[in-house]
């Protein structure tokens, strides 16, 4: 089955596998004019089982054997690869506790087009959002604050990045509950980390401490922050110097945040015509 012939002015031999069609003698003879001594070329489909079409492929001997994989081939293995590898780190994240399932249902193509036209700066903003910087959602009660802030959660997994979730209350109560160093451990994994309604956890000054030291260790790693709230930044400042009784604490935080994207959504409570 392997035809060999002369090529060129080198007599060299060439191994052909088939016979090539006219069309492939010609690609060949344009994209190749060295000497093809040194290649094995063979003709029809690879050795991908599902394999759908022929083609040539060009091997140099000094490979030695084993499988040929078209290009199409090897395109579906790697996308099936990279499917695999987003599946694998999902499971993780949701058996580490680091998300809710819903996350995953709540992207910028699932979105509904009439609760945009309500805030559509918020959601031009949203989707304008390039990983470097962090974020600060902010806006009335069911205004879809958590919904963008887990479509940016999807931006970032899509991107390769692993993401992570909680909420003021939970961070408040798992810190008081067991300190510090606990609920630190797993919140610097995370390359994006979502804390949602931060305005209403128990906050004190050892909780808005750890807060901040938090977000300094998030920004020597170089990984970023996502934070809900009711409130604007002003509001929320004086929230939490309230609860630390401080007058600096708040402020110091967010400076921290920076550089931040403000995203401001002022549009009518979602929450009676859908679950976002």
């Amino acid at each position: 089955d392997t035809a060999r012939a002369t090529c060129g002015e080198t007599g060299g031999i060439v191994s052909i596998v088939g016979t090539l069609p006219e069309s492939a003698q010609a690609w060949l003879a344009e994209a190749m004019s060295e000497d093809l001594s040194a290649f094995d070329i063979w003709w029809g489909r690879c050795n991908t089982p599902d394999c759908e079409h022929d083609c040539i492929h060009i091997r140099p001997k000094i490979a030695g054997g084993g499988m040929l994989h078209c290009d199409d081939c090897r395109e579906k293995f790697y996308v099936r690869e990279r499917a695999e590898a987003a599946r694998e780190r999902r499971r993780t994240l949701l058996e580490n506790h680091w998300l809710h399932a819903d996350v995953f249902r709540h992207t910028f193509a699932s979105s509904r087009r009439d609760f945009e036209q309500a805030d559509t700066k918020a959601y031009a903003d949203a989707r304008a959002w390039h990983q470097t910087e962090n974020v600060y959602i902010h806006g009335g009660q069911g205004s879809g604050k958590t919904f963008i802030s887990h479509c940016l959660l999807n931006v970032a997994f899509a991107a390769g990045r692993h993401i992570g979730e909680t909420n003021a209350h939970v961070y408040c109560e798992g810190f008081h509950g067991f300190g510090k160093d606990h609920v630190h451990d797993w919140m610097l994994g995370p390359d994006v980390l979502l804390i949602d309604d931060v305005h209403i956890g128990d906050w004190s000054t050892r909780s808005l401490s750890a807060l901040q030291t938090l977000i300094d260790h998030r920004r020597r790693l170089g990984r970023l922050m996502i934070m809900t709230c009711n409130y604007n930044s002003v509001e929320l400042t004086h929230i939490w110097e309230t609860a630390a009784k401080s007058s600096k604490i708040g402020q110091s935080i967010l400076d921290r945040m920076k550089p931040c994207l403000d995203i401001a959504m002022y549009g009518r409570s979602l929450r009676d015509e859908e679950d976002v």
